[in-house]
């Protein structure tokens, strides 16, 4: 996987910087660190604490550029390629952690190499390509795959059977592996939100699968009787409550002034006019068939006529093996029922607001397509 990523992304190792539309990054990296020390960040007009998770990616890159004399190319391009392979081997974990649960814990070649696939595909596809220019939507991204992979060891029966000795789902009890993951994804929560979108997206689509959760519990389990029900519900809302004491204590340094600046309408203005116009513009390419190919974005860079019939023809024949999959296993398998359907939703939001007499789904995330990443976890 490493080595087919390293060959795709190998006109990083060319001589010469990288320039992106919206982000730029000085030829010499020595003075980057002013965007995160400090109480305000002048560049970008928001409190620099916003900024600090982003140290957990740039930190050795920063470093790495310091013994070369402040590199700024050697530090924007391996950052590039950091997220690129984190993102890689967090889906890695990922489907392979699914595969045991589902289909048993020995893998042979064709499982691997289907792991490996799906791998690559998440970490390069056209949805990344067109994303590095707002590269810290990348920090999350990279991420999102361990979040999803540590909620589900902490409240699906099945991932917690498989590592947790003599587990009981029928117990309101709180094992010490639980809290253990517990922590883990309120800390990958909080590094997610190096780009400050995640922390929200996270919230949604975590809130969509606890959602779909509880209502597989209640009625697995009802006819089991009300007690046993009961007691499963109690260790949920344990579970729910300490995840959200972690996060909020782990984000509490950002969150705080986020939510202070909203409830006393003092935050800072980013120059953004959100009308049904803008809306519009940031619909662009956003029908299903684009938003399906991982290609919708309001400003593709490139002309989307010149593409080959072979990105179609390899994209649609991609699509219906999914969808046979789909078909063949939702109903063995309620977690791949669940992912469909919070495809389903993320398709829907992500086409955003096709004309001026349509309103936009979730419009204060303002540019709709972002949303477009989370159909990659339930489609690999």
């Amino acid at each position: 996987m490493t080595l087919i990523i390293l060959y795709y992304v190998s006109v990083l190792f060319q001589p010469g910087h990288v320039v992106f539309s919206d982000i730029d990054f000085p030829f010499y990296s020595k003075n980057y660190m002013d965007e995160i020390y400090g109480l305000w960040n002048t560049r970008w007009n928001t409190v620099s604490m916003l900024n600090i998770p982003r140290l957990f990616f740039i930190l050795p890159l920063y470093l790495l550029s310091g013994i070369f004399e402040w590199n700024g190319h050697l530090f924007l391009k391996g950052f590039i390629l950091e997220l690129i392979l984190i993102s890689g081997a967090s889906m890695y974990l990922l489907s392979k952690r699914l595969v045991s649960v589902y289909t048993g814990m020995s893998f042979n070649l064709w499982k691997i190499n289907a792991l490996i696939f799906g791998s690559v595909l998440y970490a390069l596809n056209p949805w990344v390509i067109y994303r590095i220019q707002h590269i810290y939507l990348l920090t999350g991204y990279s991420l999102f795959p361990l979040v999803i992979l540590y909620f589900f060891k902490v409240f699906d029966h099945k991932f917690q059977r498989q590592v947790i000795p003599n587990y009981n789902p029928y117990s309101k009890k709180i094992y010490r592996s639980n809290i253990k993951d517990i922590f883990i994804l309120a800390y990958l929560i909080t590094l997610s939100s190096a780009a400050i979108h995640y922390f929200f997206y996270s919230i949604l689509v975590l809130g969509i699968l606890f959602l779909l959760l509880c209502f597989k519990y209640f009625f697995g389990y009802i006819r089991r009787g009300k007690t046993i029900v009961k007691n499963i519900f109690k260790a949920i809302l344990k579970k729910l409550t300490l995840l959200a004491m972690m996060t909020g204590g782990l984000s509490f340094y950002w969150l705080s002034i986020y939510v202070g600046g909203v409830v006393l309408d003092v935050g800072a203005s980013q120059h953004n006019i959100n009308v049904i116009d803008t809306y519009t513009m940031f619909s662009r390419h956003a029908s299903i068939d684009q938003v399906l190919l991982m290609m919708g974005y309001w400003w593709p860079m490139v002309d989307l006529s010149q593409l080959s019939s072979l990105f179609y023809i390899g994209g649609t024949v991609l699509l219906l093996i999914i969808l046979v999959g789909v078909i063949m296993n939702a109903y063995k398998h309620h977690i791949i029922l669940f992912l469909t359907l919070l495809a389903g939703i993320m398709i829907l939001i992500s086409t955003g607001s096709i004309t001026h007499q349509h309103l936009v789904f979730f419009s204060d995330w303002r540019d709709c397509l972002s949303l477009e990443i989370f159909l990659e976890i339930p489609t690999r």
